[in-house]
């Protein structure tokens, strides 16, 4: 609380082999990938709870993690932006991040093209590949 959306954003970064352009960089890029870089100055406490969990994800992709678990990553979200943050999401494998999605919206999934999909059925583990060799 009483915090910015982008000081909330760089907090984390600080702590990491950054520099001050990097952190700075990193923090606008990813307000821009979640849509959110008009919020840039809002308190968090301002924000909707959709702003809210699309600014999360903003503060994970800024640290250019090699993996990130997302736990309902979409849960509070509209279906628009939920399309977005899935997209967002995918999107880092071409920075080499690993993602997990832990998600009910096994709906908002189905069009995803590459991956291992893990689907728990009757307390039963169903494992998919798509596009995905095993090694």
């Amino acid at each position: 609380k009483g915090r910015t959306v982008i000081e909330n954003i760089i907090l984390g970064m600080r702590f990491l082999n950054f520099s001050q352009q990097e952190i700075e960089q990193n923090a606008n890029d990813a307000l821009n990938k979640v849509g959110l870089a008009h919020k840039r100055n809002s308190l968090v406490e301002e924000l909707s709870w959709g702003e809210s969990q699309r600014i999360a994800i903003a503060r994970a992709v800024a640290r250019k993690p090699s993996l990130i678990l997302a736990d309902e990553p979409t849960g509070n979200l509209d279906l628009e932006n939920a399309i977005k943050i899935l997209e967002i999401l995918i999107s880092l494998k071409n920075e080499n991040t690993s993602i997990i999605i832990a998600t009910h919206a096994s709906h908002l999934i189905q069009d995803i093209q590459k991956g291992i999909f893990i689907q728990v059925d009757k307390g039963n583990l169903k494992f998919e590949r798509r596009g995905v060799k095993a090694k």
